[in-house]
């Protein structure tokens, strides 16, 4: 018997997609990555720590080389300590929709904003920058 797996729901041209299935587990790119030999860059470490210690939010670029360990490190930040991320390598990866709601989706699930989801479906505004940042900032607020 053929079974059907409702992943979303499309009204008036608008895509609505389930929490569950926006947020990205990155387990998966750790093991592409093989994150469990990964020996870490203690310079690199060392430097995005000075950034972040002056600097509570902003972007860090890191440029190298292909196969040098780039998202490799980004991985190792992610699971050592529990950033939200977005890796380009996921399906969709490249897109700045799929990266909004991956990292909306995120927030909702660790912050607990499930009144942002209504019925556990990715709000429209998952889709947006400025209203990603604004559900950030609601979820730090105490």
């Amino acid at each position: 018997m053929a079974s059907t797996v409702h992943i979303g729901t499309q009204m008036l041209g608008v895509s609505a997609l389930p929490v569950s299935v926006a947020a990205k587990n990155p387990e998966a790119l750790f093991v592409t990555v093989r994150l469990d030999a990964f020996t870490g860059r203690v310079w690199l470490a060392e430097k995005v720590n000075r950034f972040l210690g002056v600097n509570p939010c902003g972007y860090i670029f890191i440029e190298a080389e292909a196969g040098l360990g780039k998202t490799a490190f980004a991985a190792w930040l992610v699971r050592t300590r529990g950033y939200l991320s977005h890796f380009s390598r996921y399906s969709g990866g490249r897109s700045v929709r799929v990266a909004l709601q991956n990292l909306s989706a995120q927030l909702i699930i660790r912050y607990g904003l499930v009144d942002q989801a209504t019925g556990g479906m990715l709000p429209e505004w998952a889709q947006t920058q400025h209203h990603v940042l604004k559900a950030y900032r609601a979820a730090m607020m105490p």
